[in-house]
């Protein structure tokens, strides 16, 4: 079963026009995904002029290490327009929840707005995408 969801998955990315990555610590700490997924995706915004990558700030974490990947960086909001003021630009979307330790479940997070969020991704997406495909 894991070679052909590995198989599907690289094909995926093979014929891909848009790569919508999720980016926490451990997204860019995978070894399987620095090579399989945005490593391609790298070498295939290199290679042809239309195909976006579109990573989306999930997870905090320091992203100033990953200098080549900030250029890239098409939708970081700030914190206030989410109930964040704190956060400032640094506002990712595990912000948006809270996190029940004794029960160990996600629980919304009724002040941040993340309904407002999404759609403002989404809004964010479109347009970069109408940018880069109308050329």
């Amino acid at each position: 079963m894991g070679s052909d969801w590995n198989e599907r998955l690289e094909k995926e990315v093979a014929s891909s026009d848009v790569g919508i990555l999720l980016f926490s610590a451990a997204f860019l700490n995978s070894p399987y995904i620095e090579e399989n997924e945005l490593g391609v995706m790298l070498q295939k915004l290199e290679q042809k002029k239309d195909f976006i990558i579109c990573p989306i700030y999930f997870k905090a974490f320091e992203f100033d290490e990953f200098e080549s990947l900030k250029q890239y960086q098409f939708f970081k909001p700030d914190g206030t327009k989410y109930g964040h003021a704190d956060k400032g630009t640094n506002l990712c979307f595990a912000h948006l929840v809270k996190f029940d330790k004794v029960h160990g479940v996600n629980m919304p997070n009724i002040d941040a707005l993340r309904d407002d969020y999404l759609l403002d991704l989404c809004n964010a997406l479109l347009k970069a995408l109408d940018e880069k495909f109308q050329q």
